[in-house]
């Protein structure tokens, strides 16, 4: 699973905007304060869904079950360092194993300390890469979720950095759209 970034895109900082798109990620350039994740049309910032916190049933539900609402915003939920934090859409299927499919959103939080087991934005070679952090006989490996991709062993030498560490992703089930809004 590779993410393409434009030559012009600087390892040390967070790109303004999705790479090869102009859509502006979460937390980044002049608008960091509006950005985030905006729900519902709301036009003065966040808007908070109704969550209903109770199990989802797969069978028939509870008549008895207790459909009270209460709010979530899901900014809140899904970012919690928002100067730290960018969203990058996968393109791929090496990391369907651990869930995360073509086309999600991956959140990455740059102000977490990367650890074995930790599923990792980084930099090999001049290109994003999204993979699992591992750490084998004492050598650090970056990890495909599937089984027809390769294992990398992460490079001593100057080239790779890691951009963040994948908190969340985000998944559309109807309407795939592609744009910013």
């Amino acid at each position: 699973m590779v993410l393409h970034m434009e030559t012009s895109t600087s390892f040390s900082e967070p790109p303004e905007f999705l790479p090869g798109t102009s859509c502006p990620l979460a937390g980044a350039g002049a608008g960091a304060g509006s950005g985030g994740i905006v729900v519902g049309g709301s036009e003065g910032g966040r808007a908070t869904v109704p969550f209903f916190d109770q199990a989802l049933q797969a069978g028939f539900p509870s008549p008895a079950a207790d459909h009270r609402a209460v709010g979530l915003d899901l900014t809140s939920l899904l970012i919690r360092h928002p100067a730290a934090t960018f969203m990058l859409r996968i393109s791929g299927d090496s990391m369907t194993g651990a869930g995360i499919l073509d086309g999600d959103l991956a959140i990455v939080d740059r102000s977490l300390e990367a650890k074995p087991g930790h599923v990792v934005v980084a930099v090999l070679e001049g290109e994003f890469v999204l993979k699992r952090l591992r750490l084998r006989g004492g050598r650090l490996f970056l990890d495909a979720e599937n089984p027809k991709f390769h294992s990398c062993i992460v490079p001593t030498e100057s080239g790779f950095e890691i951009w963040g560490v994948v908190v969340a992703t985000i998944r559309r089930h109807v309407g795939e759209e592609r744009g910013c809004g």
